[in-house]
């Protein structure tokens, strides 16, 4: 495992400095130009949705699945480091995000925040690697044209419809219950899909021949 990880890292080491050189850049610029303190953390978001499509493209073109599927290695252990690695990335741009100070380490919806964002990042992985899988390299290209489109379209639209409807309930909720305890129900949520995304990954990834 250790070694399929560093395998990752080793492919994609240029693309996960540049997108964290981009994240630390479009944080500053928001951070300049929003009087209103917004916390940017949907940048982080959206950088640890790129990221398996990025990645995925990239191994696509260097060929290196047929390379690692000729090593000693079975393919659990292949499946199984592809969603450590997404979601490493994921907790790497949170992460950047809460160290560059730009919302405080120490209000009171901080740590729901942060779940939040995992939480959306994980169960993205959790939907977006058993697609892969099934429907392979042609879905990444479909997928990132999908995802500009809801990133920049349909996302903003939700909200400022949610924020005209009060979300739906969804504000009433969140006032009812304390953060910790929804911070907990995000988490398990999100753990919970992602092993029963990983099990099918693993029966599709089995089926493939190389």
């Amino acid at each position: 495992m250790r070694s399929l990880l560093y395998k990752e890292w080793v492919v994609n080491q240029a693309i996960i400095i540049s997108m964290a050189v981009l994240l630390i850049a479009g944080s500053m610029f928001v951070k300049m130009f929003n009087d209103t303190g917004q916390n940017p953390i949907y940048l982080a978001v959206i950088f640890g949705l790129m990221y398996p499509f990025i990645g995925d493209m990239n191994e696509n073109t260097n060929k290196s699945e047929n390379l690692i599927n000729s090593l000693p290695v079975n393919r659990t252990e292949i499946v199984t480091s592809k969603y450590v690695s997404a979601l490493l990335f994921g907790v790497l741009v949170i992460g950047i995000t809460a160290f560059l100070k730009f919302f405080s380490l120490f209000e009171e919806n901080q740590f729901i925040e942060l779940a939040a964002a995992l939480s959306f990042i994980g169960i993205f992985i959790a939907v977006y690697l058993p697609v892969f899988y099934l429907l392979g390299p042609r879905f990444v290209m479909i997928g990132m044209a999908a995802l500009g489109l809801l990133g920049f379209v349909f996302i903003p639209m939700l909200v400022e419809a949610g924020m005209e409807n009060g979300f739906w309930g969804l504000a009433d909720v969140y006032r009812e219950y304390s953060n910790d305890l929804l911070s907990a129900i995000l988490i398990g949520i999100t753990i919970v899909a992602l092993l029963v995304s990983w099990f099918i990954s693993v029966r599709l990834y089995a089926k493939k021949q190389f």
